[in-house]
């Protein structure tokens, strides 16, 4: 884990639990998903586990949660073009959209990392019109900032330990 070139990814069928029918995208990031954490499923310092989304068209999801109750839980859902990643109580989204997958991918083995590892924060600045969060990676991908009017909580700054 942690800064490093990530090759070219090839998906395989990892052994994580399934509980339902996975599209090709959905298995490609899960097989990322059991490269980044799988060495820490095994120590028990985190839990990956498959189903479905508990919304009115459920599709796919990925759900890896920590054993150290301070890092940072995520939720991923792989479609065709797009992957979007869910971290944290708050459910702050990240869109990861490339055209080739093979891009798509090498931003979520990064996004985890920073997860895994520890560096992942996010920061609610609240405004007049309502509330901007900035999730952010330390050496890891480009920040990414939400706008809205939706209630974010009173404004903070958190910062997730590691796995």
């Amino acid at each position: 884990m942690g800064s490093r070139d990530i090759p070219e990814y090839s998906p395989r069928r990892p052994p994580i639990l399934r509980s339902c029918r996975l599209i090709p995208p959905h298995t490609a990031a899960l097989g990322v998903t059991n490269d980044v954490f799988g060495r820490l499923v095994e120590l028990a310092r985190a839990s990956v586990s498959v189903g479905l989304s508990n919304t009115p068209y459920p599709q796919p999801t990925i759900e890896v949660r920590p054993s150290n109750p301070a890092a940072c839980a995520v939720t991923i859902l792989a479609e065709k073009k797009q992957i979007d990643l869910i971290f944290g109580p708050h459910e702050t989204l990240r869109e990861i959209y490339f055209p080739e997958e093979n891009e798509r991918l090498k931003e979520l083995q990064s996004c985890l990392e920073g997860v895994a590892d520890g560096r992942y924060e996010e920061q609610v600045e609240v405004t007049r019109d309502g509330a901007t969060v900035t999730g952010r990676f330390l050496d890891g991908p480009p920040a990414y900032v939400r706008y809205g009017s939706l209630d974010f909580g009173p404004a903070r700054l958190t910062k997730f330990e590691p796995y």
